[in-house]
């Protein structure tokens, strides 16, 4: 598990006249802060995709 990062990562899914692009921006800190920014129809993802952060890592202020 990480423990702490600084970072951005950026990937870009095509496919079935569908493109997704995520953004991931991490600064460290103390706690393990997370924010998403969705479209009204990704919405439904913020929960699964925050616990899918949650088991990788340990802590950070996190904008998805």
């Amino acid at each position: 598990m990480t423990k702490s990062m600084t970072g951005y990562g950026r990937s870009v899914a095509s496919g079935n006249s569908l493109t997704v692009t995520a953004e991931l921006k991490g600064v460290n800190s103390r706690y393990l802060d997370i924010k998403c920014k969705l479209s009204k129809a990704a919405a439904f993802l913020e929960t699964s995709l925050k616990d899918q952060l949650q088991q990788s890592v340990g802590r950070g202020k996190l904008e998805l």
